[in-house]
């Protein structure tokens, strides 16, 4: 299978089958050059994006199509335009899915950090993140930070930690999320308060991610935090009656 490149403004004719699915994925240059030397630490040769055929397997152009499906799925469901932050993680995420199934040239192999400084790398992005709770921090925002590349980030991590970097950073929001509606009641937040609070402007995505983690839901949480500091207050209540 392939992945075709075309200039910007020039038309073109494509004969397809019936049924056929066409996917476009429009990129300044620039800004592709920019993501390749700041994220996945690469430099794109000028000819790369003049290229019209790249050859890539049936496994990754059926992944790349897949989650560009969904991409767009989620967007038509949102129904209202995205900030600023979320169109540049957009942005990134469908770059990266390009670097990931081969469309573009990836890095050269390079020597991975030694066991300390992986370890350091994570610990360093944690520290980040929390420090930018109240919004998403993105995989390329973190390799721009860290000064390394996508494919050292995602090494550090699953050896560190064994899952991906992008896994990781979602389970620390959701865990400080799900703390904060622990420690909640009645007139000092809602869901939607803590899930702000955590960056998750989404709510249904957020209580979709939420519950495949704790297996409740985020309201769920909050009631039972509720119900609990109730009967704790009726039972000191009783206590003073009964003294």
């Amino acid at each position: 299978m392939r992945s075709r490149f075309r200039p910007g403004g020039i038309e073109f004719e494509l004969l397809t089958s019936a049924g056929y699915e066409i996917f476009g994925v429009v990129v300044k240059g620039e800004v592709l050059r920019r993501y390749a030397a700041e994220v996945e630490r690469v430099g794109l040769a000028d000819h790369v994006p003049n290229t019209q055929v790249v050859p890539i397997g049936m496994a990754r152009k059926q992944q790349l199509c897949a989650t560009l499906r969904q991409l767009l799925d989620d967007g038509a469901a949102r129904g209202t335009p995205l900030s600023s932050v979320a169109r540049n993680n957009l942005q990134a995420s469908v770059l990266a899915l390009l670097f990931d199934v081969g469309a573009l040239p990836a890095s050269e192999p390079v020597a991975m950090p030694a066991r300390p400084r992986r370890q350091s790398i994570v610990s360093e992005a944690r520290d980040y993140v929390l420090a930018n709770r109240e919004r998403a921090v993105s995989v390329p925002e973190l390799c721009e930070q860290l000064h390394v590349s996508r494919r050292t980030l995602q090494y550090c991590f699953q050896d560190v930690l064994g899952m991906a970097p992008a896994t990781y950073l979602r389970a620390i929001r959701l865990n400080g999320a799900r703390r904060d509606l622990s420690n909640a009641s009645r007139e000092s937040r809602s869901v939607q308060d803590v899930a702000a609070a955590w960056g998750f402007w989404h709510l249904s995505q957020f209580a979709t991610d939420y519950r495949k983690l704790f297996g409740m839901r985020p309201s769920d949480t909050l009631k039972a935090a509720i119900g609990a500091r109730v009967d704790m207050g009726s039972a000191v209540n009783a206590a003073a009656l009964a003294h």
